[in-house]
């Protein structure tokens, strides 16, 4: 039996109307252009680096291909975010937002902590300020996106549990 009886729930249009509005504001249709360019470049440059690793004619020192794995990891991880997208042509829902945001700032992370302990353990100062610099550009814009789609989910959230 639903917890809900009919008359406690405002069924009026301007409740709907709004309900709309919400649900508009915080999911967007995604482009299959887009998605598909996406998992162009994030396959072809896995495939791409996977080639490169495989092809090395001397073994690499274990940082190299610890970085080699870590970037095959982002850029495969992409692929299946992308390929999701595709064969659920939806709108770009609130979870997903969460999801490819933490995608972002867990690879950002990664990619400065990397970075960092590579240039710093060459004792290469100006490298070192770069990838740093780099890195938490990277990360300011993956934290702010993640921010947002919280916002909205916890928006969205509040309103399913209004109705």
């Amino acid at each position: 039996m639903n917890e809900r009886s009919p008359e406690l729930v405002d069924s009026s249009s301007e409740s709907l109307a709004r309900a709309r509005q919400l649900v508009a504001r915080h999911t967007s249709p995604v482009s299959p252009i887009w998605l598909t360019a996406l998992l162009v470049a994030s396959t072809g440059g896995g495939l791409f680096l996977a080639a490169m690793w495989a092809t090395e004619p001397e073994p690499l020192p274990r940082r190299t291909n610890v970085a080699f794995a870590l970037c095959l990891g982002i850029a495969f991880s992409w692929t299946a975010f992308t390929t999701h997208g595709l064969m659920h042509r939806k709108t770009l829902l609130v979870h997903q937002r969460v999801i490819a945001a933490s995608m972002g700032l867990v690879f950002s992370a990664a990619f400065t902590l990397l970075g960092l302990a590579v240039t710093i353990g060459a004792h290469q100062s100006t490298q070192t300020l770069v990838v740093a610099v780099t890195g938490a550009s990277f990360m300011a814009v993956a934290t702010l996106l993640l921010h947002r789609a919280l916002r909205a989910k916890r928006e969205l959230e509040a309103a399913l549990a209004a109705l």
